[in-house]
């Protein structure tokens, strides 16, 4: 089931990525249709209201003729017909059907009636003195418009449409082919709107996403996106890559101190567990030989252990003093005498001294002057146990001597020296065949503490006899 379970997941990051493609496309085809539909109904009305505007302006220009000649009383017929137009001189003379269409609906001056004529039974002979009745049946739809004449007697223009009266010169507009027209020419624009706006989508927003799903899925190839081309882009999709940048440094960070603190406490802790164990193994012995002597065993398996304690809280310290403003657990300073520091070498000299069994090594110990010195001792533990070891490793014989003042601690060794300096304080570097995390945990604490501690090749007449390690601190007052 474990196996499946990438492909799982990245089936499901698929549905999710295809199922918001899709529901974008969803949205837009629908915006596409509701704006055709909106749009064809506003062609509609402005075609509709442009031919209402043309019909009463030409029908109002024939009326104003014909209510002229009313006014001049040239006038000699109730009724004249010009094909499609037909002019009535009072409402008195309008036909039959149209006075029956209209109803009890009164035609103000300068109104646009239009009136749809239901189809009625055939016509009556008082109706056949009408042109228009002589020649056809009444019309299917009419515009009707009334103008002022003499005595405010109301001179009506109608605009006749029949479909069994047709000019062939002049085309009647066909309103249903020109909205159709249209609204295909804008359906087609909007479509091709469409298709761009859903590219550009997939281009500036669904393309991003993609990587960066890709680069979360892979987090563990990545130190950070400082090269990242998603950090370039000005989007909000680029600000979210530089989070995302922001979270991986963060992650790699956190793992790298959690990294370096287990190999700093495997590297601490060897000490005073040997001890311990050494102290448990001479307590068999003494028990196996009936001797209830436990009393100096205990002593150092106290000791040890308060040590791996100090050991313990230091290196937590030193894990995260380079991270936080406000450390917590920060070891606290102690008065020591130049005889204490001198004492406490010789304990961890004491606890390492079964690196050098067997070995014609003499150990020397020189207590400069007899001041003191506010210091962490814990701190101070971690930083001579690595060089007292780091002496003993690579020494096989002659002589380590140890410098003890209230300013400072040097240890010189008889070992064959330092072959490379570039890499010499780096982690998990070291030409002296041993993983140099020593030297690299007493760097750290001589920068938080703001210590100095250098380490160089011993030369004594022209001869490299060793390396020197120092280390000086700050005076404090007491």
């Amino acid at each position: 089931m474990t196996s499946n379970s990438p492909t799982k997941n990245k089936a499901q990051s698929s549905h999710t990525r295809q199922g918001l493609r899709f529901f974008i496309q969803e949205k837009l085809i629908i915006l596409t249709f509701a704006v055709i539909l909106c749009t064809s109904g506003l062609i509609y009305y402005i075609y509709n209201q442009g031919l209402d505007i043309s019909a009463r302006m030409s029908l109002t220009k024939i009326g104003y003729h014909y209510a002229q000649l009313d006014k001049a009383d040239t006038l000699t017929q109730t009724h004249y017909d010009m094909g499609e137009f037909s002019v009535y001189i009072g409402e008195q003379n309008l036909p039959s059907w149209l006075t029956k269409a209209l109803g009890s609906k009164q035609v103000a001056n300068y109104e646009l009636v239009k009136v749809f004529i239901k189809r009625g039974k055939k016509k009556t002979e008082t109706d056949t003195t009408q042109t228009m009745e002589q020649s056809s049946t009444p019309p299917n739809f009419l515009l009707l418009t009334a103008i002022p004449g003499k005595n405010e007697r109301q001179i009506f223009v109608a605009y006749l449409f029949s479909r069994a009266f047709k000019i062939k010169e002049v085309p009647t507009p066909n309103i249903f082919a020109t909205v159709t027209l249209a609204t295909l020419t804008v359906l087609i624009l909007l479509l091709v709107l469409v298709l761009w706006i859903a590219y550009r989508f997939h281009q500036k927003v669904l393309t991003p996403m993609e990587s960066l799903a890709q680069i979360a899925s892979d987090l563990d190839c990545y130190q950070s996106l400082d090269d990242h081309p998603l950090l370039k882009n000005q989007s909000e999709i680029g600000h979210i890559a530089k989070v995302l940048n922001q979270s991986i440094k963060r992650i790699k960070q956190t793992q790298e101190r959690e990294k370096t603190f287990l190999q700093n406490a495997s590297h601490e802790l060897r000490t005073p567990i040997a001890v311990i164990s050494s102290a448990l193994d001479l307590i068999d012995r003494r028990q196996e030989t009936g001797s209830n002597d436990f009393k100096d065993p205990l002593i150092h398996i106290r000791q040890s252990s308060n040590n791996m304690k100090g050991l313990t809280e230091s290196l937590l310290w030193l894990s995260q003093a380079d991270k936080e403003e406000n450390n917590q657990g920060e070891p606290k300073k102690q008065k020591l005498s130049t005889h204490e520091l001198a004492t406490l070498v010789s304990e961890v000299k004491h606890q390492l001294s079964y690196l050098i069994e067997g070995r014609e090594l003499k150990i020397q110990l020189n207590i400069i002057d007899d001041g003191s010195v506010y210091i962490e001792k814990n701190l101070l533990l971690i930083v001579i146990s690595n060089l007292i070891r780091n002496a003993f490793e690579h020494s096989f014989e002659g002589c380590i001597i140890i410098n003890v003042s209230s300013k400072f601690i040097s240890i010189q060794d008889s070992g064959c020296g330092i072959k490379d300096t570039e890499h010499l304080m780096q982690r998990g570097k070291s030409n002296r065949e041993s993983f140099g995390l020593g030297l690299d945990i007493v760097t750290q604490i001589a920068q938080q503490k703001g210590w100095h501690f250098t380490l160089k090749n011993t030369v004594e007449n022209n001869l490299e006899t060793g390396c020197t390690a120092t280390l000086k601190w700050h005076e404090h007052p007491q």
